[in-house]
Parts: C-alpha cells; sequence; structure tokens
C-alpha cells in the first residue's frame, strides 16, 4: 500500500503543479485517509503525506501551516526511519522556501543548506534538488541583501544545469543574475 499513497500523492501534485487545488486537495485527502487505514499513526509513509501537505499548503499561501507539515514530515523520518537522511531534501525544501517567502533569511538559509545536505547524501543526488537548494540559498542571499553570496549561488546552479538542462531553471537563474 505504500505505492499506492505514493502515487496519489504524485497525482496530488500534478494538480498542484496545475495550480488546480480542488483536485489536489482531493488526492491529499485521499492519500490521508488510504495511508490511515493501512497503516499505524506516525508510521514512515505519513512523513510523505506531511510533506505534500506541505507544498500544497505553501501554494495556496499558508506559510505557517506549511512549515508545521514539514517540521512534522522531517519529525517522523528522523523517528521512524533507519536511514532518514537520504528523505529529508523535500520537507527542508519546503521550509527554506516558506521561511524566505516569511523574510526569515537566517533560516531559510539553515533549511536550504540542510536540504542541500541530505541531497548530497544519496548515492544519485537529483541535479534538480541540487539546483533548487542552490536557486533557494541565492534568492535568500539576494532578498537580505548579500549580492556576492547570491551571484556565487546562482553561478553554482548554473554549473549543474548543464546536468539538468532545465530552461526554466537556467533562465530563471540568468533573470535572478541580472537583478544583481
Amino acid at each position: 500500500y505504500t505505492y499506492l499513497v505514493q502515487t496519489i500523492i504524485k497525482t496530488e501534485k500534478c494538480y498542484r503543479n496545475l495550480q488546480q487545488y480542488k483536485e489536489a486537495l482531493s488526492y491529499l485527502q485521499k492519500a490521508d485517509s488510504t495511508a490511515k487505514a493501512y497503516f499505524q499513526s506516525g508510521d514512515i509513509i505519513f512523513s510523505e503525506v506531511y510533506s505534500a501537505r506541505s507544498y500544497y499548503d505553501y501554494g495556496k499561501g499558508e506559510y505557517d501551516k506549511s512549515i508545521q507539515d514539514a517540521l512534522l514530515s522531517i519529525s517522523i523520518r528522523r523517528n521512524k526511519c533507519a536511514n532518514p537522511d537520504t528523505f529529508l531534501t523535500y520537507p527542508y525544501q519546503s521550509l527554506g522556501t516558506n521561511y524566505y517567502i516569511k523574510g526569515k533569511n537566517k533560516e531559510a538559509i539553515e533549511s536550504f543548506s540542510k536540504a542541500l545536505y541530505y541531497a548530497l547524501l544519496c548515492k544519485y543526488p537529483d541535479n534538480d534538488d541540487l539546483v533548487s537548494c542552490w536557486t533557494g540559498i541565492g534568492v535568500t542571499y539576494w532578498q537580505e541583501g548579500n549580492f556576492d553570496k547570491a551571484m556565487e549561488s546562482y553561478q553554482y546552479s548554473l554549473s549543474l544545469n548543464s546536468k539538468v538542462k532545465s530552461p526554466q531553471v537556467i533562465a530563471s537563474n540568468y533573470i535572478n543574475i541580472s537583478l544583481l
């Protein structure tokens, strides 16, 4: 049933990315009810549900709720997973993004840095995750007026883009650099 819950969460993510929040919420509720039906409360699968909920809350502009859900996801991973490190990238990215939006730059940089650390622990780190972490660090440095560090982060992110080849990410980084 783990794959079932994960598939439901991936469907929710598709709707969320399309900004179809009513449908996304429906799938998020299905993931939650399916997890509750087949797993014990606090089981590792709930970490994935809370992580998805964190991104959903962020998309809806509910940043405090998103932070709470990301912290719950991290807590469950740390308590229930034999090797939680490789699964902590996403909740820490979510925390970083929410802290950035709220203007809590120190917390944002710490969260993005932790997400980067955990992404690098993976046997085969997803370069998209690494690029997102470095870009998050860059925009946060930019927000606090530390333009040298922002430039450094953007340029490092761009150096990883040769492997990612995402036109949106590359364009975003060049736009960020042009704003410096």
